[in-house]
């Protein structure tokens, strides 16, 4: 029963497609009418399917386009990193040439000095506070207590320690460090120490002493270790030690952040 009146349906179904599509044909207004019915709604029934895919089609191309903008993106990181990496190289160099002119230059205004040139190797302490290695030794004549001298002229300190290839610096800023020196302006005489915080002092000055912020600073030359004019730095601030005496801190002439390359004084030429 059930499967006669599925065929019928189908039959009923199948007889009215066909008058459809002879009406079509036909050219009848009827069969136009069905035709325009039948077009608008698969029209309707397709909007989802066609939006559906407009969007799969749009989320594909983000996608592949998100895809390529993330390669590019670590392309120019990498690119950036290679930039920095030559600009720091670039920059290492440019100090380092600098530092070497400078020191070239101050080596050829010590006419009455015989002096050599020593890269900085090493900030290890050792046995002193702040020293710091040089790259000559022994085997190239260096001696103890000679003086060393940064590029930029400022007496950096002397040397406490030799071994075949290497030195040891005891800086001037080290709380060992003794210098005998003199006020420039004055010639009032004195001795600098090292504070241990990267600058130095003189102490025990009697309050007579005529000294004020700005003045140079230099070695006198006293007790034989240091040659007289060497430059130690400028007078930074004056004040009281007690009823007596008068303290007075230095900033070094010596750049002791960024030290690369020293001048050690072998002696006097001869």
């Amino acid at each position: 029963m059930r499967g006669n009146l599925s065929r019928r349906v189908f039959l009923l179904l199948l007889c009215l497609v066909l008058f459809i599509i002879i009406l079509s044909f036909a050219h009848l207004p009827l069969g136009s009418w069905l035709r325009d019915g039948f077009s608008s709604l698969f029209s309707f029934l397709s909007r989802p399917f066609v939006a559906f895919g407009e969007w799969v089609s749009a989320t594909w191309h983000n996608l592949a386009q998100l895809s390529s903008l993330s390669g590019e993106m670590e392309r120019l990181k990498q690119e950036n990193s290679q930039l920095l990496a030559e600009k720091a190289l670039a920059e290492e160099a440019k100090k380092e040439n600098e530092s070497l002119r400078a020191l070239l230059g101050l080596k050829n205004s010590l006419t009455n000095l015989e002096t050599v040139a020593a890269s900085v190797v090493s900030g290890d302490s050792g046995l002193f506070e702040n020293s710091f290695l040089i790259s000559l030794g022994a085997d190239e004549g260096i001696k103890e207590q000679m003086p060393v001298l940064a590029p930029n002229g400022g007496l950096a300190g002397q040397i406490v320690e030799v071994y075949p290839h290497r030195s040891r610096v005891l800086p001037i800023t080290d709380p060992n460090s003794f210098v005998s020196s003199k006020i420039q302006g004055t010639g009032e005489l004195a001795v600098v120490k090292g504070d241990g915080a990267g600058g130095c002092y003189l102490e025990r000055l009697l309050k007579e002493t005529q000294m004020k912020a700005g003045d140079l600073v230099v070695t006198s030359g006293e007790g034989g270790i240091f040659p007289p004019g060497l430059v130690i730095g400028k007078i930074k601030e004056v004040f009281s030690r007690g009823s007596l005496h008068l303290r007075a801190t230095i900033v070094p002439q010596a750049e002791f952040s960024d030290l690369r390359f020293v001048l050690v004084v072998v002696g006097p030429k001869e």
